[in-house]
C-alpha cells in the first residue's frame, strides 16, 4: 500500500495476503452496492454506525471523547483537569 504523506513524500506498506485495502469514504459505497451482502451483515454496519453516532452525542453533550472498542463498541472517556491535592 502506498500512502501520499503530503509531504513530498510517499510511505509503502505490505498489505497482508487474504487483506485488502479500502477507502472507507471514497470506495465504500460502491462495494457495498456491487457486491451482494447479507442483511446481518449490513445490520453489523448499522449497529456500528448507530453506536459510534450515539457514543459521539454523548461525548459531545458530556464534554468527553468517544473511544473505539472491540468488536464495534464505543465508550466515552472524560479527562480529569489536574486539580490540587487536599492535605
Amino acid at each position: 500500500m502506498v500512502t501520499d504523506e503530503f509531504d513530498g513524500t510517499y510511505s509503502v506498506k505490505p498489505v497482508e495476503h487474504g487483506k485488502s485495502v479500502l477507502n472507507v469514504q471514497t470506495e465504500l459505497f460502491d462495494h457495498l452496492s456491487a457486491f451482494p451482502v447479507s442483511d446481518e451483515f449490513l445490520q453489523e454496519i448499522m449497529d456500528y454506525c448507530a453506536g459510534r453516532l450515539a457514543a459521539r452525542s454523548e461525548a459531545k453533550r458530556t464534554g468527553g471523547t468517544a473511544i473505539a472498542r472491540r468488536h464495534g463498541l464505543w465508550e466515552v472517556a472524560h479527562v480529569q483537569m489536574f486539580q490540587p491535592v487536599k492535605s
